[in-house]
């Protein structure tokens, strides 16, 4: 399943996927265009090629909060908690939360 949603994407988003490292140090960005060359060459040669450690995970979630930031702290979160079972359709329930 992973690979098939990897090989998915276009062509912009798969190199992205191979290049990606995220959270470490980028030395230049030198180095990151050389990586996206890189990736290129590779997709070019080998156009089924997934990047290594690529996983897809579904969440199936009761409830899910949101925060959303303001500049004068006027924040909002806002809850949504579904009603109805896990798999399936269902609706969902919003409720304005004090910030």
């Amino acid at each position: 399943m992973s690979a098939t949603e990897f090989l998915s994407r276009s062509p912009a988003s798969r190199v992205a996927g191979l290049v990606g490292r995220q959270s470490e140090p980028l030395g230049s960005m030198t180095a990151y265009d050389a990586a996206v060359r890189a990736a290129e060459a590779l997709l070019e040669d080998a156009p089924d090629a997934v990047a290594p450690g690529h996983t897809v995970y579904r969440l199936l979630a009761r409830e899910v909060e949101f925060w959303q930031g303001d500049r004068d702290r006027r924040h909002i979160r806002l809850l949504y908690v579904r009603n109805g079972p896990l798999a399936g359709p269902a609706s969902w329930t919003r409720t304005l939360l004090w910030p």
